[in-house]
């Protein structure tokens, strides 16, 4: 197995077509399907699976991408180490919105005070383009609500934040309110696959209620101009600084604690500045 069959195979899994592969890579079709029939041959097993002309990408073929996709990328950063100082090396790193609107900047800035050569790319996401990214090793750092299970990954849990209602007085009567009293709300809240939605539909399915929210949006920050507006009662962390005229209401029978956890492969740990980073990150938020 070689760095051109890996490009090749991957290139074709992307594009779903040998011809589509060989116009991208600059190639001829008789090239990439002379490499892809190597590459199964050598692995003993086929990638995809040949139907109407078309292909398509087996359970195999899929379990090999994963990894392909890794080793590809461990062979780029190991050519960066030796095209430059190694500290110049752009970190990728990727946080969930909750991060990204509180301990993130603060991290970050910290950390470049050390490394100011070192370059950040920052990408702030749902939870779920977080986790997906990490896998993909299109990030070599993130921070998100909840660990990913794999061997490869190292996983570090931090302080998890301790979510509450807002929003006008008029719709909370007690300092803390019931999950049946919050069914009865308008409420605005974040798009699927966050985290903050994810705590609130859980604690739903355990009392059997159904969670129809008013609005749906990415942006805590719309949720709150919403809030304040008047229109419903939006969920964020209690160390959130909400708009004048709203309060703030914590669950009263439930519990919602976003968990945070601080996430990477396990390749990646060797690299001072990905070291200094994740001392930075723990200790801003842990």
């Amino acid at each position: 197995m070689n760095h051109r069959q890996l490009v090749v195979f991957l290139q074709i899994a992307a594009s779903g077509s040998i011809k589509k592969a060989a116009e991208t890579l600059f190639i001829s079709q008789p090239a990439v399907s002379k490499t892809l029939k190597e590459l199964e041959t050598e692995l003993n097993t086929l990638l995809f699976d040949r139907l109407n002309g078309r292909i398509y990408l087996n359970s195999a073929g899929k379990l090999f991408q994963q990894q392909a996709k890794k080793l590809l990328a461990d062979y780029q950063d190991l050519l960066q180490l030796f095209q430059g100082p190694v500290d110049e090396i752009p970190i990728r790193v990727g946080a969930s919105l909750t991060f990204g609107e509180t301990l993130l900047i603060p991290a970050l800035q910290k950390f470049q005070e050390t490394f100011p050569q070192t370059p950040l790319q920052v990408s702030i996401t749902n939870a779920k383009t977080v986790w997906e990214k990490l896998w993909d090793n299109e990030l070599d750092v993130g921070l998100l609500a909840g660990p990913i299970t794999q061997p490869e990954f190292i996983n570090i849990p931090l302080q998890p934040l301790k979510l509450v209602f807002v929003g006008q007085p008029k719709f909370f009567q007690q300092e803390t309110i019931t999950l049946s009293a919050v069914a009865q709300l308008p409420l605005l809240l974040r798009e699927s696959g966050s985290s903050f939605r994810d705590n609130l539909e859980q604690a739903f399915l355990k009392g059997g209620l159904p969670l129809t929210p008013l609005w749906t949006s990415a942006s805590t920050e719309t949720l709150l101009q919403g809030a304040a507006a008047g229109f419903g009662v939006t969920l964020v962390p209690e160390t959130k600084e909400i708009p004048a005229g709203l309060c703030s209401v914590a669950p009263a029978d439930f519990s919602l604690a976003h968990p945070n956890y601080l996430v990477y492969l396990k390749s990646k740990s060797q690299r001072p500045a990905i070291q200094a980073l994740v001392a930075t990150l723990r200790e801003i938020a842990g």
